[in-house]
């Protein structure tokens, strides 16, 4: 469990909000002046864990894993672990096309229902949203410099994308409980947005453009549509300065947490002490933004494909992060999993970023997830982050 000083510190600061009598809002002040006070609530919780917990995540950790998929309560975080992940990431690619699935073959029905079944329990939930080149109507990954600007007002598909953002919100105001309460998310949409590799990328747009676009998205979402439950993630990939970082921003106005991916490519000694000195850089540049910019920080995706380091959760991972006051990170999704004529198909090779029992980091993700610092689900769901 958490030490008591820590438990201590996130009661305390609820107490104070509750006898000043000033809410929680006057304390970590969300982007959306109109959201809901559950995501209030999410912000100030995780505001009030900084420099004490991070919370650990895993992508589409309750659909499927190793070899199956669907199976009610699985988790292959909880079958190492005995613990689920405090974070879930789900992605919101092809709904703009009005598919039954997204693009990782998970329906978008059973999304929902995870959704609701990790806030009933206390858990965070992040989206991030792969979508569909509007300009040729490819994969996310369809590089066009044409895109952006045809998708900005008066740009020749800027109705077309109007409708892609109505049919996400509709998706996301329709994540509620039995009850009827709106669950809040985090998330993140034109993610990576320093790289190369996606439409929305620094080789597809200017920087204003993509600011343009950021912006125009927030409004329609939390203006047009009246969608409150968001707190918006911005996400950048490469960066070596604080200009670098900052190229992108589109303004504190628009933006509750700041964040970057990093993936470990090698197991190489150099690769390895370049990859944590690059993320350690990273992290600095990262933590002093949010804090000067009062905001929250994560790296939001991290992970070293099929884990071949015996250590990499203690020796590498957390070397990493343990001095930083970030407040999540997940971890990529355990791959293999595609819909094929019409059944679930598992593929020969299979790409996993949380370890198999048979994994060589099994015994040491044990070790990470026992840290004092780490919270899995047991953990978060004691600190009562939406009350």
């Amino acid at each position: 469990m958490l030490k008591l000083s820590v438990l201590f510190k996130v009661a305390f600061f609820l107490l104070i909000t509750l006898f000043t009598g000033k809410g929680t809002s006057q304390t970590f002040q969300t982007a959306d002046r109109k959201a809901i006070n559950k995501a209030q609530l999410l912000a100030q919780h995780l505001s009030a864990l900084s420099g004490h917990g991070i919370l650990f995540g895993h992508q589409d950790d309750l659909a499927y894993g190793m070899g199956w998929a669907y199976e009610e309560g699985k988790s292959d975080v909880k079958k190492i672990t005995g613990d689920y992940p405090a974070l879930y990431g789900f992605d919101l690619g092809h709904l703009e096309l009005n598919s039954t699935y997204n693009l990782d073959s998970v329906p978008f029905r059973k999304i929902r229902e995870y959704i609701k079944r990790v806030y009933g329990k206390g858990g965070v939930i992040t989206l991030s949203w792969h979508a569909n080149n509007p300009f040729n109507k490819r994969s996310a990954w369809d590089i066009d410099s044409s895109t952006v600007a045809s998708i900005l007002p008066n740009g020749s598909n800027h109705y077309l994308f109007r409708e892609w953002l109505h049919t996400i919100a509709i998706f996301l105001k329709s994540l509620k409980t039995g009850s009827g309460e709106v669950i809040p998310v985090l998330f993140r949409p034109y993610h990576e947005c320093t790289g190369n590799w996606f439409w929305w990328g620094k080789s597809a747009c200017t920087d204003e453009q993509f600011k343009e676009l950021w912006k125009f998205t927030f409004r329609f979402l939390t203006q047009t549509e009246q969608v409150h439950n968001l707190l918006y993630v911005f996400n950048t990939a490469d960066f070596s300065t604080a200009e670098d970082f900052e190229r992108r921003y589109p303004g504190d106005a628009y933006v509750d947490v700041v964040s970057f991916d990093a993936y470990q490519n090698s197991a190489l000694p150099d690769a390895k002490k370049a990859f944590i000195a690059t993320t350690q850089q990273k992290l600095l540049l990262l933590t002093s933004f949010a804090k000067e910019h009062k905001k929250l920080s994560a790296i939001a995706e991290i992970g070293f494909e099929n884990i071949p380091d015996t250590n990499w959760w203690t020796g590498t991972f957390y070397s990493i992060i343990k001095d930083y006051s970030i407040n999540y990170i997940l971890t990529w999704r355990n791959g293999g999993l595609k819909k094929a004529t019409g059944k679930w198909q598992f593929q020969p090779s299979y790409s996993y970023f949380t370890p198999t029992k048979e994994n060589a980091s099994a015994t040491d993700f044990i070790r990470f997830k026992n840290i004092e610092k780490i919270i899995f689900q047991q953990k978060l769901t004691a600190l009562k982050i939406y009350q």
